[in-house]
């Protein structure tokens, strides 16, 4: 009996220094971040609401057919987006925040890329931007706003497997839209050949999958 009691007011401690840790708030503040939901099956990305596109980007609801990589289809779930980039034209993905960001706050950014199969030429950057009234022109990129991830290796390849891209981000205030993509002002100069002995049309292709952004370390206590 003595044991049973002892095992009683064990388990009882445990509770309550359990019921006394913080409370970790976990909000991803890009709506529909892994693209999860969307109104009907299409190509086009505008399914996946609420997200838009500039230019054309690409959306796919299951792996491609013609896909043989290790990691085929999406990272997590069944959908992703596709970035497409040659020398003198590129694709951004740009989203409406679920609030706009608190002027002083640090956020911490996350999403996970990974190069399609037919591309010949890879990028050296990769990133996402925040602005008050979403990116129109290349004008808007300010390096203060943009958390731009530049390879170490030359370029982003990764063996054609997902990867993470993160970091943080201190807001100005009242930035309402995240675009993503490549922000070089030449993106032609941003491209690298896979193959160096062939010559002529480049293009890099990036699928897109679980994006997030969440204030950093928000705590609170019970």
């Amino acid at each position: 009996m003595l044991k049973i009691r002892y095992f009683f007011i064990l388990i009882a401690v445990s509770l309550t220094v359990l019921a006394q840790e913080p409370v970790v708030i976990v909000k991803n503040i890009v709506p529909n971040g892994s693209f999860e939901n969307y109104r009907k099956k299409s190509g086009n990305i505008k399914q996946a609401i609420p997200w838009q596109q500039i230019a054309s980007v690409d959306f796919y609801q299951e792996p491609i057919s013609n896909d043989t990589s290790s990691q085929k289809g999406a990272r997590t779930g069944s959908c992703y987006a596709g970035l497409r980039f040659q020398k003198k034209y590129k694709e951004f993905l740009q989203v409406k925040l679920a609030e706009p960001l608190h002027r002083g706050t640090t956020y911490e950014f996350e999403m996970y890329i990974r190069l399609a199969f037919w591309s010949n030429a890879s990028l050296k950057s990769f990133g996402a931007l925040f602005t008050k009234v979403g990116y129109k022109s290349q004008g808007d990129v300010v390096r203060s706003a943009l958390i731009d991830s530049v390879s170490k290796k030359g370029s982003f390849i990764n063996g054609y497997r997902w990867f993470k891209i993160s970091g943080k981000y201190l807001a100005d205030g009242g930035e309402k839209y995240v675009t993503i993509g490549n922000f070089s002002p030449n993106v032609k100069k941003d491209m690298v050949r896979m193959n160096v002995f062939k010559f002529g049309f480049k293009e890099a292709y990036y699928f897109i999958d679980d994006i997030s952004f969440v204030k950093a370390k928000e705590v609170v206590e019970k």
